[in-house]
Formats: C-alpha cells, sequence, structure tokens
C-alpha cells in the first residue's frame, strides 16, 4: 500500500468514528451529527442507499466498515488526482 493510500484510510476510520460518536453523544438527528454525515458524504449515501434495499434502520458495524471502504475509494482517488494534477502543472 503506497503512503497515500495510508492516509485515505486512517482519513476514512478517523471521520467515520467521529460519525459513531457524534450519534453515541447526541442524538442521531442533531446538528453534529448532520455535519458529520456530509462530512462523510460518499460513505453516508453508499451506507443509505444499502440500507433501503434491506430495509433495516440503525447503524451496524457493518454500515461503519462500509462507510470506512468507499471514503477510503474516495479519498483514495482525490488524493491521487491531486498528485496527477501536481505533477501535470510542475513539468508543464
Amino acid at each position: 500500500m503506497s503512503r497515500a493510500s495510508i492516509v485515505a484510510l486512517a482519513i476514512s476510520g478517523i471521520l467515520a468514528a467521529a460519525l459513531a460518536a457524534a450519534g453515541h453523544f447526541y442524538s442521531w438527528h442533531s446538528t453534529p451529527v448532520f455535519w458529520a454525515a456530509g462530512i462523510n458524504l460518499p460513505g453516508t449515501i453508499v451506507v443509505v442507499w444499502l440500507s433501503l434495499l434491506v430495509h433495516h434502520e440503525d447503524f451496524t458495524l457493518f454500515d461503519y466498515a462500509v462507510i470506512v471502504l468507499s471514503n477510503w475509494g474516495f479519498y483514495s482517488f482525490v488524493i491521487w488526482g491531486v498528485r496527477r494534477l501536481k505533477r501535470y502543472w510542475v513539468s508543464s
């Protein structure tokens, strides 16, 4: 695994843990949870879509794992794109 991929995984894990902590300490329909879900946007969308297909309502460990994996893919792609643009701008 590259260093950028490890950084993306760490960011994804921290953001999912922040969402879980906010949901535990506050109500799920509170402002801190909405902000945490907005920051976890790619993973939150995937989990909500999957929960609608499976018809379950509460967040489980599987849901948080899906959030981490989908955010990891998203942030890896973003970091890859930023590094690619940086390399393009430096070379030209």
